[in-house]
């Protein structure tokens, strides 16, 4: 399959990878920041607290520094499927034959997934769509 046919098919693919670039390279540089920080603090606490041990200070800014990436790291991944979802959704909102007049859409994916949940409480059939993939 061609690059070509995978943006065909996936709408919004190149706005997300450069989205989900930016997201990694936020990651590392938020790792290097925690590491310092986490590495600073340690020494602060080495000034105050003489007797502690000497290798606090490298646990201390590798798990700041772990920290602190993956939770900006996670963040702007998250904001990267939102927009993605978004511009799917975008795409997706066509007016029905039906209703040609009025403005009402087809529903999106979390509208699916909410009227599965509904659907599985009350206890009815729901019929479930599979993708090429074999994917509910």
């Amino acid at each position: 399959m061609s690059v070509d046919n995978v943006a065909e098919k996936y709408p919004g693919l190149q706005q997300y990878r450069v989205c989900q670039s930016k997201a990694f390279v936020q990651g590392i540089m938020g790792c290097g920041v925690g590491a310092s920080a986490g590495f600073a603090g340690s020494i602060l606490y080495h000034s105050k607290f003489p007797g502690a041990s000497k290798h606090t200070a490298v646990v201390l800014s590798i798990a700041c520094g772990v920290a602190t990436g993956y939770i900006i790291a996670s963040v702007a991944t998250q904001r990267c499927r939102d927009m993605w979802v978004d511009i799917a959704s975008e795409i997706q909102r066509v007016p029905s034959s039906e209703d040609t007049f009025s403005n009402s859409f087809k529903p999106s994916s979390q509208n699916k997934v909410n009227d599965l949940r509904q659907a599985l409480e009350l206890g009815l059939d729901f019929k479930v769509q599979k993708n090429d993939y074999e994917d509910s």
